[in-house]
């Protein structure tokens, strides 16, 4: 959609993105390990188009307008905003996965426990930084809503 300094719009061609999830990732599943890797190909995919299409050379082009930032910026935040919840799940599952006997280290040198109980205490970081980054996106998005051109 192209957005106009006094917010009009004009229709688009552009896929429909939570329909294209919805047919390949159905919200209620099925969820197996092969959709699980493929949503998150799809993830980095996403991430590097958007990287490519507001690269410098073609800024003017694709963000021609502040608010246009604001509606990109709102979405990626909402998205980083559920990476706390992902990761803490990651964390339930190599907890869990720490008390099974068969667990290893392929270094062979540490049980796979104590390698999985410091994955989940480097997820705990991890999930504080996403948790800030949250925060911080949010506080540009405070500043970005105001933002808007005279013609």
């Amino acid at each position: 959609m192209t957005v106009r300094p006094l917010g009009e719009y004009e229709p688009s061609s552009a896929p429909d993105g939570d329909a294209v999830v919805q047919q390949y990732w159905p919200y209620d599943g099925p969820h197996d390990y092969e959709r699980l890797l493929e949503a998150s190909a799809a993830l980095v995919s996403l991430v590097r188009y958007l990287n490519n299409a507001t690269s410098p050379g073609i800024q003017d082009i694709n963000l021609p307008y502040a608010p246009v930032v604001d509606g990109l910026l709102g979405r990626v935040s909402s998205a980083v905003g559920g990476l706390d919840q992902l990761l803490d799940q990651f964390s339930q599952v190599l907890l869990r996965k720490s008390a099974d006997d068969t667990l290893y280290d392929d270094r062979r040198d540490r049980p796979g426990a104590d390698t999985a109980e410091a994955a989940v205490e480097q997820l705990g970081a991890a999930q504080t930084a996403v948790r800030e980054l949250h925060q911080a996106l949010r506080q540009v998005g405070e500043l970005t809503t105001h933002l808007g051109h005279d013609d």
